[in-house]
């Protein structure tokens, strides 16, 4: 088990290019008005029509934001549970969701910048994701060890693909299939490469995969030196057509209960045996009951908290933590308002003054 655990939200991926939660559907709608859809135009436009027909719901119910994205994909999973949304039938409904998974994945996708290191050679991740996985690498090679897990509510494949270029092996933990080997790195709503099985479970489409089978066409030059991962036109255009495993951001994921229990509960073992925690890019919505329970029950256990640091710009973010802390916890809490690259160059002052690391250039 991890003794250092990581928690990422879409803050992390935002000096990549990705747009962050509440500005995801001004970006997705600016794609759409620009051509940029790569042939996926009538996702696009069925879900913004579908966002328009919700008018009538937002007019009598105030907390219904259609304006963000996570409670639009959390009103259409409602829609479908309770088989009714004004002027759609049941059918409609999920290809809704299937359209609204496929917006979310191509902007993404448009919008995550994989740079260009050397002619002919694959790129290098999107901004900081490269250093911080030399991060990983180094407190791995201190004396003794750490050991890492990272928790992430992101769908995007930066991370994924920079642990590849690292040469860290990815554990899921969907399954048994993970390496024998390698870093928890458990996406608790899905991840755009990982698709459904014909039994109803979950397969992961790992970087060694994605990048054999599509012969490097995965990766597409946007503009001189910038890249995009285009996993999901991998994917989708295949015969079986399958959407990414993708879960709305909210406290009920009953219908994906089978597909990520364990999922779930590996991030529960990491919590609970967790010395530091260090949450970046991730505000803590109010709306997030899923993580404020799933941290609650986690938590607990044998191992002493030791520290729980909160990297994120906003000055709101540190209360929010707080708020949800018990009082053992508060005391090893701090909120430092600075972004993703910062926050590595912190967290890394942190780990030294607790163990020895490699000289330069030893490893």
């Amino acid at each position: 088990m991890a003794d250092v655990v990581f928690i990422l939200g879409a803050g992390a991926s935002q000096q990549g290019g990705a747009p962050v939660m509440s500005s995801f559907l001004d970006k997705a709608r600016r794609l759409l008005f620009t051509g940029a859809v790569q042939g996926r135009a009538g996702d696009f436009a069925k879900v913004f029509e579908a966002i328009g027909k919700l008018q009538a719901v937002h007019s009598k119910a105030q907390d219904l934001d259609i304006t963000h994205v996570e409670s639009v994909f959390a009103a259409f999973e409602m829609a479908r549970l309770l088989g009714r949304m004004p002027g759609y039938g049941v059918d409609d409904i999920d290809a809704l969701i299937a359209a609204l998974k496929t917006v979310i994945a191509y902007t993404l996708e448009s919008t995550l910048n994989f740079n260009e290191d050397r002619p002919g050679e694959l790129p290098v991740a999107p901004d900081p994701y490269p250093r911080f996985v030399e991060l990983l690498r180094e407190s791995q090679a201190a004396s003794p060890p750490y050991r890492h897990a990272i928790l992430t509510f992101n769908y995007d494949l930066a991370l994924d693909y920079a642990l590849h270029r690292g040469g860290i092996p990815v554990r899921y933990c969907l399954d048994d299939s993970d390496p024998p080997s390698g870093i928890p790195l458990l996406k608790l709503h899905g991840s755009l490469n990982w698709v459904g099985g014909s039994g109803g479970e979950v397969v992961p489409w790992r970087m060694d995969r994605l990048l054999a089978e599509s012969a490097g066409t995965v990766f597409r030059r946007q503009a001189e030196g910038v890249f995009r991962l285009c996993t999901t036109a991998s994917i989708l255009d295949r015969p079986s057509g399958e959407h990414p495993v993708i879960v709305p951001p909210t406290w009920n994921k009953y219908g994906y209960q089978s597909q990520f229990t364990r999922v779930w509960a590996q991030a529960a073992q990491e919590l609970s045996d967790a010395q530091h925690i260090f949450v970046i890019g991730y505000s803590l919505p109010e709306s997030d009951l899923f993580f404020r329970y799933l941290y609650a029950l986690g938590s607990v256990g044998d191992h002493p908290l030791e520290m729980f640091r909160v990297y994120d710009p906003d000055e709101r973010v540190g209360p929010r933590f707080q708020s949800m802390l018990g009082p053992g916890a508060r005391i090893r809490f701090r909120h430092v308002a600075t972004s993703f690259e910062r926050a590595i160059g912190l967290v890394e002052g942190i780990l030294k003054k607790r163990q020895k690391w490699p000289e330069p250039g030893t490893r």
